[in-house]
C-alpha cells in the first residue's frame, strides 16, 4: 500500500472529475435559463427534486452509506477499506468547511432570491438576507402562487447564500474520490453511474433556482483542489493469499 500526494497517483481522480466538469459545463451552456413561472413536466420535476434531495441534508448520509457499501464490492482488505473511509471523511469535512466559508465571504444571493426581488416580494436581496428564517419563509409562501410548486418547495428553509453549491461540492467530492477509486479498480460501470448521478444533482440545483452556473462549476473546481490535500493510496486488487501474507 503506497501513500502519495503526487498527481501521478491522483490521475484517475482528476480524470473523472474533469469528465464531470466538462459534461455539466456543456449541459449548462446549452440549456435555456429556467423560467421559474412556466408550467413544468411533472415526472421531470419529481426526478430533479429526488436528485437534489439525495445530496442534501439528511439524505446525503444515505448516499455516503451507499458508496461505503459499494466499496465492499472492490475486494479491498479491511485495513484498506478503513483507511479509504477515513480519507473520504476527511475530504468531505474539508469540502463542507470550505463551502461554508466561501458562502459567508462572497454573500452571493440565490437565483430564487433575485426572482423574489424581480417580482417585488422583497425590495432587495440584501434586505431578504437580513430577515429571520421565519420571515424569509413567509416571503416565499406569499410568492408561491406565482411559481412552480416543485421549485418553490426547495426555497423554504434553504435561504443561505448561493456561492458555492453545497449539493454540488458534495457530489463532486464523491466523483473525485469514489470515481477515482472505481477507475483504478476498473469498475467502469460504477464510475459512469456516479458521474450520471452527480450531473443530475448539479443540474437540478440550477433548474430549481437554487444556484447559478458559476456556483456549480466552482464547487467542482474546489473538490479537485481539496483532493490534492488528501494523501492518496495506490489500491490494487489482491487475492486472499496475498492479503494474508501482508
Amino acid at each position: 500500500m503506497r501513500y502519495s500526494f503526487s498527481l501521478l497517483y491522483k490521475k484517475q481522480n482528476l480524470l473523472i472529475l474533469t469528465a464531470f466538469f466538462s459534461i455539466i459545463s456543456i449541459i449548462l451552456l446549452l440549456s435555456p435559463i429556467p423560467n421559474m413561472q412556466s408550467p413544468i413536466y411533472k415526472p421531470l420535476a419529481v426526478m430533479f427534486n429526488l436528485l437534489s434531495a439525495s445530496a442534501g441534508n439528511p439524505f446525503f448520509m444515505t448516499s455516503c452509506a451507499v458508496f461505503a457499501l459499494l466499496a465492499l464490492s472492490l475486494k479491498l482488505s479491511y485495513k484498506r477499506l478503513f483507511i479509504t473511509y477515513l480519507q473520504f471523511l476527511l475530504i468531505l469535512v474539508l469540502s463542507f468547511v470550505l463551502k461554508s466559508v466561501l458562502k459567508d465571504v462572497t454573500e452571493v444571493p440565490r437565483p430564487f432570491v433575485e426572482q423574489l426581488v424581480k417580482h417585488e416580494f422583497v425590495e432587495s436581496a440584501e434586505l431578504f438576507y437580513q430577515k429571520t428564517e421565519e420571515q424569509k419563509n413567509l416571503l416565499v409562501d406569499n410568492a408561491s402562487p406565482q411559481f412552480s410548486h416543485y421549485r418553490i418547495k426547495n426555497w423554504y428553509g434553504d435561504s443561505n447564500y448561493s456561492f458555492p453549491s453545497g449539493h454540488t461540492i458534495f457530489v463532486a467530492t464523491c466523483v473525485v474520490f469514489w470515481g477515482g477509486l472505481f477507475l483504478r479498480q476498473r469498475a467502469y460501470i460504477l464510475a459512469s453511474l456516479l458521474v450520471t448521478w452527480a450531473t443530475g444533482v448539479a443540474f437540478s440545483r440550477y433548474w430549481l433556482g437554487m444556484h447559478w452556473p458559476a456556483d456549480i462549476l466552482m464547487s467542482i473546481f474546489c473538490a479537485g483542489l481539496l483532493m490534492l490535500l488528501v494523501p492518496n493510496i495506490n489500491h490494487k486488487r489482491t487475492n486472499p493469499t496475498e492479503e494474508k501474507q501482508h
